[in-house]
């Protein structure tokens, strides 16, 4: 008499995306034989029904159906170990798919259930399998892959070296993650229109000439085209940040660039979010980081990593770490003006800052803008796009006309008060005591009500600044015989600018510099004593010489 290895559990009902039924045994064959349907996501069969004969319990069920569905040329893994299935025009997302599969054989055999890396369950069998078999195939998870252009409904439209676009096939090998909604000929004729200045009329060029100057529209237009070519070009080290009042048309512009790389492809996080470590793998597959009322308070050294295109670690629950490579443009947008907390110029030259100033009167505004232009004029805001994408390949990265540039230097890193005390300062063969300076520069704050840095921040802070200005300066410590400096007080008394080195033998002092002008009257600090050795020829005895002669 024989007994079934595995009972099928069919009180439980019709599964979803799986079917688990057992064959009549032959004459005399006591062998279990079970057969396993999989669906695909669209209900379709994914393969022929696969024949488990002779299972020892429920697992092997899982790893014999695992095994056979690893070589299915329509399924495979991502760097972050997750599945993804090929849909004729891109790789799809399949994980959701996969754990209701895991479920339903747990609910129909009894597997164990998916609760982690080590579960002996059917998704991880099938992971296992694939990695088993094709380890070598993982998914870069690069939003357009390696495509030549810009993988649309129909195929791939691709930008050729003269301007005009055409329309290629789309492959699997291609590795992308994402499709634009449109057709390849909706596209071209959009092209044609922008060409021929038929499109003038538009929704979307008007909204354009209206809420922006020429130079604003330039940067816009080549960072949406930055988007679709972000894969063909070298790093471009760029974020978008608009600011200013509201109803001035910024929440029109995150609405047509969320809708040109369509929300899959979003991550939508404000900067803050950043200093949350489980938001990082939203960043998966993602063309653009759009977060709208925030702030540039965030992880500064992770921001950076992002726009540098720099590894990421990611360290997700119930998965095994692994390493992305983003490839993700940030766009944020908030009314205060960007203010990051850099003392270096690290973020002046990464950040692309337009001041949004359009005030439009009740009369002249628009609702639902933005749906309008995205639901009637998405190939043309494509083929927009894509005139952007054919000047940032044609410079080899996007270029910000001279007006943006210079604004957003202004508006990033404002001047703080190491940057005015800088201005104070006389350059030559001067010495003058490292607490002479912060006496000065604490005056000055007092007086111009400026934060206060504390002494050694402060002196970081000037070092970094003058090498950034590439002057020429040297501090040392211990140095004997510094001339100290006097100031007179508002009841004519004569005393030290730092009273606390008074009988010092020794005390810090800087080279190559003193205060020239400030709240003390006389300059603070004095030319450089002749027996001061090992000074650079600029700044040494030597020069006192040359300004004698």
């Amino acid at each position: 008499m024989s007994t079934s290895k595995v009972t099928i559990h069919y009180a439980v009902g019709t599964q979803r995306f799986l079917d688990v039924s057992e064959l009549p045994k032959s004459a005399g064959s006591s062998t279990q034989t079970l057969r396993v349907v999989i669906r695909a996501p669209d209900g379709s069969p994914l393969l022929p029904p696969v024949d488990v004969v002779g299972p020892q319990g429920p697992v092997d069920v899982a790893h014999v159906v695992g095994q056979t569905m690893a070589g299915l040329p329509n399924l495979a893994y991502g760097v972050n170990l997750k599945p993804y299935l090929w849909t004729g025009a891109h790789w799809w997302d399949a994980d959701g798919w996969a754990r209701s599969l895991s479920l339903a054989m747990t609910r129909l055999i009894g597997t164990p259930r998916h609760n982690g890396r080590t579960s002996n369950c059917f998704y991880n069998a099938l992971l296992d399998a694939w990695l088993d078999q094709r380890r070598d195939k993982l998914l870069a998870l690069q939003p357009f892959g390696t495509c030549l252009g810009v993988p649309v409904q129909d195929g791939v439209v691709a930008l050729q070296e003269d301007g005009a676009i055409s329309v290629d096939r789309s492959d699997p090998a291609y590795g992308n993650l994402r499709v634009l909604p449109v057709r390849g000929q909706d596209v071209f004729d959009a092209w044609m229109d922008l060409e021929n200045g038929l499109a003038d009329g538009s929704r979307l060029m008007r909204f354009l000439r209206s809420s922006l100057d020429d130079d604003q529209v330039i940067v816009l237009r080549r960072w949406f085209g930055l988007h679709l070519v972000v894969h063909r070009t070298p790093n471009p080290e760029k974020l978008m940040y608009m600011y200013g009042p509201g109803g001035n048309g910024k929440s029109v512009v995150l609405r047509l660039l969320r809708a040109l790389v369509t929300d899959a492809a979003v991550a939508p996080l404000q900067l803050a979010d950043l200093r949350v470590s489980s938001n990082l793998e939203k960043l998966v597959g993602a063309l653009s980081m759009i977060g709208a009322e925030g702030n540039a308070v965030t992880d500064l050294n992770l921001l950076k990593q992002l726009i540098s295109w720099e590894p990421v670690n990611v360290n997700p629950k119930y998965r095994d770490p692994y390493t992305l490579n983003p490839r993700c443009l940030v766009t944020q947008a908030s009314n205060p003006a960007p203010a990051f907390s850099d003392p270096s110029r690290g973020m002046v030259r990464r950040v692309i800052a337009l001041h949004m100033t359009h005030q439009p009167e009740d009369g002249d505004k628009v609702l639902g803008l933005a749906d309008a232009i995205c639901s009637e004029e998405y190939a043309l805001l494509v083929a927009w796009a894509l005139q952007g994408a054919g000047e940032v390949l044609r410079a080899g990265t996007i270029e910000v006309p001279e007006s943006v540039a210079a604004h957003s230097e202004r508006v990033v890193r404002p001047i703080q008060p190491a940057d005015r005390f800088i201005g104070m300062l006389e350059f030559g063969p001067f010495e003058v005591a490292a607490d002479e300076l912060y006496a000065a520069f604490r005056l000055m704050c007092e007086k111009q009500k400026l934060p206060l840095s504390p002494k050694k921040q402060f002196l970081e802070d000037l070092a970094q600044r003058l090498q950034d200005a590439a002057r020429e300066f040297e501090a040392r410590s211990k140095v004997g015989d510094v001339e100290l400096s006097m100031h007179i007080t508002d009841r004519g008394e004569a005393l030290l600018i730092a009273p606390q080195l008074r009988g010092a033998t020794a005390c810090d002092a800087w080279f190559g510099l003193r205060i020239s002008e400030g709240h003390f009257g006389p300059p603070i600090g004095h030319l450089v004593k002749p027996h001061r050795r090992n000074l650079p020829l600029s700044i040494s005895p030597a020069a006192l010489i040359a300004l004698e002669t």
